[in-house]
């Protein structure tokens, strides 16, 4: 083609056919610029398709870790859940003077392994959501419901970590007064003599009344704010989840 190209323009210039040469020679330019204009425009194409397939890649570990948040967060609800009952429990129990053995006993065996004086966090994997910040691919999400979705889950992610470690640290003083006067030291193994001796039901009954015991369920059965929180996140992370799959 290219050899034709070049006999056709000796031709014309060996005739002194100057207008259809310059013709010609525009013609080939204009061949030249198409040429370029379709390569760069491939290059784009498969540029583009390059940087949505790596997006993808970034989205769909999000949605991984996303799972396993949301996994995670059923679980920490659930027990949270059962220690706010039982801290509410524990409350209406002090109320009661004297305490009765039996209602003592039936509080620690329901609700024994959800005592207000553990700590339990909410850790969400933010390290997909992090690896797209840093990527610089999240601005092509710009203004698409994604994008507002993804700021608005791992921004409740992080006021329910300010929410929860507020709670924690309240309950782990109360933990260290607690040990410090050695309550819990002495409580666990009068239960386990099932306080069948009414001295170890007298002491039983003051040891739940202290004051760190107390405050500790009073601040477990009030966590209101942070169940919202929970449910809010549980839907914001569901949404995100469907938006990412049928992106």
């Amino acid at each position: 083609m290219l050899r034709f190209f070049r006999q056709l323009r000796q031709r014309l210039l060996t005739d002194n056919k100057f207008s259809k040469y310059l013709l010609y020679a525009i013609g080939e330019i204009l061949l030249v610029v198409i040429g370029i204009l379709i390569a760069i425009q491939v290059d784009n194409w498969n540029n583009e398709k390059q940087e949505h397939r790596e997006l993808q890649g970034y989205l769909s570990n999000i949605a991984k870790n996303l799972t396993a948040d949301m996994e995670q967060l059923n679980e920490l609800r659930s027990y949270r859940s059962r220690s706010r009952e039982g801290s509410k429990m524990y409350m209406e129990l002090i109320e009661k003077d004297p305490i009765p053995a039996n209602d003592i006993l039936t509080y620690f065996k329901e609700y024994g392994e959800f005592l207000a004086i553990f700590e339990v966090y909410f850790l969400p994997d933010k390290s997909s959501f992090e690896a797209l910040k840093s990527s610089g691919y999240l601005g092509k999400l710009r203004g698409s419901e994604i994008e507002s979705e993804l700021y608005r889950y791992y921004g409740l992610t992080t006021l329910i970590m300010h929410e929860e470690t507020s709670v924690n640290n309240f309950i782990e003083e109360m933990e260290v007064d607690l040990f410090r006067d050695n309550v819990i030291q002495r409580l666990f193994p009068l239960l386990e003599k099932d306080l069948s001796n009414p001295g170890d039901l007298t002491m039983a009954q003051g040891l739940l009344k202290h004051p760190s015991s107390i405050g500790a369920n009073f601040r477990n059965s009030h966590l209101n704010t942070l169940f919202e929180h929970y449910e809010e996140l549980d839907v914001s992370g569901k949404h995100l989840l469907e938006l990412i799959l049928k992106n």
